[in-house]
């Protein structure tokens, strides 16, 4: 089998990426359309909802996974991303996947994407060469098997299927979907949604189908659609916020929220996790205008907000959440975050938090 990269990777095997939370607008408005509690999501998770309409707005991996996992406890839905990814279309992708589907080839969809979004180049996207005149396209599997991860499979080859399917003449061209988890106990979700049929147990999230249609052409599509689609996403992922240069915050920023108590982290330990010494992370930050003290006190002004949105918490139990052992050391550091606010005034001034929330105590508390 010839192997090779739709694009340089930008991170190695294991390591941490990021997604853009508008890309989950589909996905929280399908669990609110099955009936699914939005705020118990979030306090099952413990990931309060992004700005879904912002384009610099993003999620980390792992909380990614734990928004799955959560919304797999609350609707008992073994494929739910097969079921979920069905219900979303690929043009719910929004920018991204206009650019897809107004795309004139397969491969020029792919390669317009991996411009378009700084964040999809995280991933390694493969293209295998199969016998028979046949490919592959698609992720290995570079993360744990745990049930977020599943979940992320699931709808990338949902996502990667319809895509694939704007540029088949017919349906039964596409020749398989892989799966990198084992056979489940029931498959006639996986047999409905991909007619072409579906593989467990392979080294990634992969569509299979015939090498031509990677480069046929669609009549019909205006060719300078996709450059002002590309132009577009240009302008809104060009910040600084989601740029090249900002790589080190976000990543810093990932491995706070990942943590118990950001405000513990050594500073030495976490640039270890992030192949760097501590001076020489000091160093990137600054040149991207932050600080790991910067970091710690939004990750835990951030954390502070999601617990106050439930109106039965207190201001000692977040305090004890966030690791502060006196409760007056948590209010110094709370108006330090906020401007001047006190926790009980943070609430007032959003009283969108006041709506009662769902469900027992956060197990974190």
């Amino acid at each position: 089998m010839s192997r090779r990269a739709f694009q340089r990777s930008t991170v190695t095997s294991g390591a941490s990426w990021v997604v853009p939370a508008f890309l989950l607008r589909g996905f929280w408005d399908e669990l609110q359309k099955r009936g699914v509690q939005l705020r118990e999501l979030e306090r099952l998770s413990g990931i309060s909802r992004p700005r879904l309409d912002s384009f610099s707005s993003t999620l980390s991996d792992q909380e990614v996974y734990r928004l799955y996992e959560a919304a797999l406890a609350l609707t008992g839905d073994a494929a739910l991303g097969v079921t979920v990814g069905n219900a979303m279309s690929v043009a719910s992708l929004h920018l991204v996947g206009q650019l897809f589907v107004t795309s004139v080839t397969l491969r020029q969809a792919i390669e317009l994407a991996m411009r378009a979004a700084p964040h999809l180049r995280q991933r390694t996207l493969w293209l295998d060469e199969l016998p028979g005149g046949r490919v592959r396209v698609g992720h290995l599997c570079e993360q744990p098997r745990r049930p977020g991860a599943r979940v992320d499979s699931e709808m990338t080859g949902v996502f990667m299927s319809k895509l694939a399917s704007h540029f088949l003449e017919r349906p039964s061209e596409m020749l398989a979907v892989q799966f990198p988890f084992p056979v489940p106990e029931d498959t006639s979700v996986y047999l409905r949604v991909f007619p072409g049929g579906v593989q467990f147990d392979a080294d990634g999230t992969f569509v299979v189908l015939p090498a031509a249609a990677l480069d046929r052409r669609r009549s019909g599509v205006d060719p300078s659609l996709p450059r002002q689609l590309l132009q577009l996403a240009w302008d809104h992922y060009g910040t600084a916020h989601v740029g090249a240069d900002s790589v080190w915050t976000y990543r810093v920023r990932c491995a706070l929220r990942a943590q118990i108590a950001p405000m513990l982290v050594d500073a030495g330990t976490l640039a270890r996790q992030l192949g760097l010494s501590q001076r020489a992370l000091s160093r990137r930050l600054g040149r991207e205008g932050a600080s790991l003290s910067t970091l710690i006190d939004e990750t835990q002004y951030e954390r502070a907000q999601a617990f106050l949105r439930r109106p039965q918490v207190t201001a000692k139990e977040v305090a004890r959440a966030l690791g502060y052992a006196e409760l007056s050391s948590f209010f110094r550091a709370f108006r330090r975050w906020s401007g001047g606010l006190t926790p009980s005034q943070d609430r007032r001034r959003q009283p969108e938090r006041l709506a009662t929330a769902v469900g027992e105590n956060d197990p974190k508390l």
